[in-house]
């Protein structure tokens, strides 16, 4: 018998990482070249971006004098601002409804920081259900 669900969050409940490759893919388009999507699936996703860096490598691959901490931080700024205004993923109320209804013990399951989700949960007004 099922007695708990556990979520995922960063692309299960809420698309958070799609933002901040769109930002990306922009600032590296405002400078002539293509983001490396490939490279940021296979290193980034399901991990940490301490894997790669996306400002270091724009630098190198333009060759032009960036500053990539301002870069990074241009990018940060954007993701929050975008991230701030993110709804639930289609289901995911419903899902955790659901679950509440029917009395099962509900739990987040992240490689995000604890703050991370915490923050989000609250934003989408769902933590009394964690």
């Amino acid at each position: 018998m099922i007695q708990a669900l556990l979520f995922d969050f960063d692309g299960l409940l809420m698309d958070t990482e799609s933002p901040e490759v769109e930002i990306w893919r922009q600032i590296y388009a405002d400078h002539g070249a293509d983001f490396p999507l490939a490279t940021w699936i296979e290193r980034v996703v399901g991990s940490t971006d301490d894997n790669f860096d996306p400002a270091r490598h724009l630098a190198e691959l333009t060759g032009e004098p960036l500053d990539p901490p301002a870069i990074r931080q241009q990018a940060r700024r954007l993701r929050l601002e975008v991230q701030a205004r993110l709804p639930a993923l289609p289901g995911a109320r419903e899902m955790i409804a659901a679950a509440a209804r029917l009395n099962l013990h509900q739990a987040i399951v992240s490689s995000s920081p604890h703050w991370w989700v915490d923050g989000y949960l609250k934003q989408l007004e769902i933590t009394s259900f964690f």
